[in-house]
């Protein structure tokens, strides 16, 4: 009796049988001695008498695809079940991206955020962060806050004791986080924080309020003591 399409007769079983295609090939004939490759932008799941097609608008990057995730939309869009019942490639919405290799829309990453239809999402500017996966906008720094760098995911919060203009949204440096008078910005040597704190300014030193660091006391004038907020006259 012949094997059915999907199967291929072999003689290496005892007694002699049917054995069904795997997954990226089928057979079309009954009694079939072999099974074929599916063709470019098709599939089989195997046990197939034929390849499936790829959804409308996406192709294989191979031979032999198992399944429809070998199935690859353009960049910037992924493989959906739209609402008429089937798959088809779809536009990734907001917050979502795809590049020529992929699937499906992934997630943009922390530190980044993607219009609809991104081929790679974009890094978030200074002064803006994200803090999750898949936000369209990057949210901006708030009060006594601040990001240097673009592709933050945090926000880096001013010393306690610092003053900061209110009117300001989205700060990009540190500088605008003002120390009291009397004291400098102090910058961790290892720079791995990324934050910082006021310092007292040392002896023979004094500082104005905002001030980024303290300054040396001009000649007749000292400070004997630490966090001085103007030198004095010798007398």
């Amino acid at each position: 009796e012949d094997c059915p399409v999907g199967f291929l007769y072999t003689d290496a079983t005892i007694p002699p049988g049917c054995d069904k295609c795997p997954a990226g090939k089928y057979a079309g004939n009954p009694a079939s001695l072999s099974c074929d490759s599916c063709d470019a932008d098709t599939y089989s799941e195997g046990k197939a008498a034929s390849c499936t097609p790829c959804p409308y608008g996406s192709s294989t990057n191979s031979l032999t695809e198992q399944d429809i995730s070998g199935c690859i939309c353009p960049a910037g869009e992924g493989m959906e079940f739209s609402k008429e019942g089937y798959y088809t490639c779809m536009a990734c919405v907001s917050g979502r991206f795809s590049s020529s290799s992929m699937h499906l829309c992934e997630e943009c990453p922390l530190g980044h955020h993607g219009e609809a239809g991104s081929e790679k999402c974009d890094e978030c500017a200074a002064g803006k962060y994200a803090d999750v996966t898949g936000l369209s906008i990057c949210k901006t720094c708030g009060y006594k806050q601040y990001a240097e760098s673009s592709g933050s995911f945090v926000c880096t919060d001013c010393p306690v004791d610092a003053s900061f203009d209110e009117t300001i949204s989205g700060s990009t440096t540190r500088n605008d986080c003002k120390c009291p008078a009397g004291k400098q910005n102090h910058i961790p040597p290892d720079q791995v924080s990324g934050s910082y704190y006021c310092e007292s300014c040392p002896v023979g030193k004094s500082s104005t309020a905002g001030a980024l660091s303290c300054t040396d006391c001009e000649a007749g004038k000292y400070a004997s003591s630490t966090g001085m907020t103007s030198c004095m006259p010798c007398e």
